[in-house]
């Protein structure tokens, strides 16, 4: 039966979206293997590896997903496809802004992937503003460069930030296609990034494209292998970081 559209609201029949979008499943060389992760309403968990690069989420009505969705993925393939292949690009601030929009777009398909009991982070209102073109407040975009043996990864995680006083919910996902990495970071808390601390220095290992700082260069100086992208991912997750 229909249900509400994820984006835009409407209650209509929906399809099925493809969160690893489709360009990019043809290009998986046959000797890179894609790391598979879920869980099942706190039942059950899986994690293996696959030589199939598919993930197909339904909650996106046929409207949206054949319009401003299919219009972003357009004008996102050719600025994507160079940092993929693991190519030094120079990236401008319209670039970058292209970038945040389908990385954001990609994390909140992607919290529909599993039967989690775990409420969405991103809200209603917050996936009807971004098919507005309008990204979600107190958000960081992140690019790294990743030479590991995957072709496809994502991992999400649900965050606590608190002080002496309070706490507030935040949210990280990190995903990698190919030789990029993504890396989304949102909290509800207005004071800014000046609450968190993080596990590890990774200045030399990432730019930021959102907010937007002016033309960045990719890839980064240091370039992850697994290991280090595991900590990459869950570099947010410390305990009371300080208030400073």
């Amino acid at each position: 039966m229909p249900k509400e559209c994820i984006f835009c609201g409407r209650t209509q029949r929906q399809t099925k979206e493809h969160a690893v979008p489709l360009w990019f499943a043809k290009l998986k060389p046959a000797n890179y293997s894609v790391r598979v992760e879920g869980e099942h309403r706190n039942i059950r968990k899986w994690n293996f590896l696959s030589d199939k690069v598919e993930l197909k989420v339904r909650g996106c009505c046929t409207r949206c997903n054949s319009g401003w969705m299919s219009d972003l993925e357009q004008e996102a393939k050719p600025v994507l496809l160079p940092l993929v292949a693991g190519a030094e690009v120079h990236l401008p601030g319209s670039a970058q802004s292209v970038i945040a929009r389908w990385a954001i777009k990609t994390v909140m398909v992607l919290e529909f992937s599993s039967a989690s009991s775990r409420g969405k982070y991103y809200s209603q209102t917050e996936r009807e503003a971004l098919r507005a073109g309008r990204l979600p407040g107190s958000t960081l975009v992140f690019l790294a460069g990743y030479r590991g043996q995957h072709a496809f990864q994502a991992t999400e995680h649900p965050l606590t930030f608190s002080d002496t006083a309070r706490t507030f919910p935040g949210y990280s996902s990190t995903t990698t296609f190919g030789s990029l990495v993504l890396q989304v970071l949102s909290y509800r808390e207005r004071a800014g990034s000046r609450w968190f601390k993080v596990s590890g220095n990774f200045d030399k290992a990432e730019v930021q494209v959102w907010p937007i700082r002016g033309e960045v260069l990719w890839p980064p100086e240091e370039v992850f292998e697994d290991d280090a992208l595991e900590s990459y991912a869950t570099r947010w997750i410390v305990n009371k970081p300080e208030h400073v």
